[in-house]
């Protein structure tokens, strides 16, 4: 029988190590559990947690949607 995988809360850092590809999607996945990235602080919050946050704090809801949209418009003023 197999070892169940490890699926951290937190993986700090991230930008410095192999999931900086999550960085420019936004997400990945680890051991089967997706993650989000949470640029402002460089950490990978595994997305039931994340959403557990956002359900929790309304001002943390509205911040991060507004920085997802700033990031989105910003990319794509890049493109044109």
């Amino acid at each position: 029988m197999s070892e169940p995988r490890i699926k951290p809360e937190r993986i700090y850092h991230a930008s410095q190590t192999q999931f900086i590809v999550a960085r420019h999607w936004g997400e990945c996945c680890l051991n089967g559990a997706k993650y989000h990235y949470d640029a402002v602080n460089d950490v990978l919050i595994r997305d039931d947690v994340w959403n557990e946050e956002l359900a929790a704090s309304k001002e943390k809801r509205d911040a991060h949607a507004k920085a997802e949209k700033e990031k989105w418009l910003a990319m794509q003023k890049e493109l044109f």
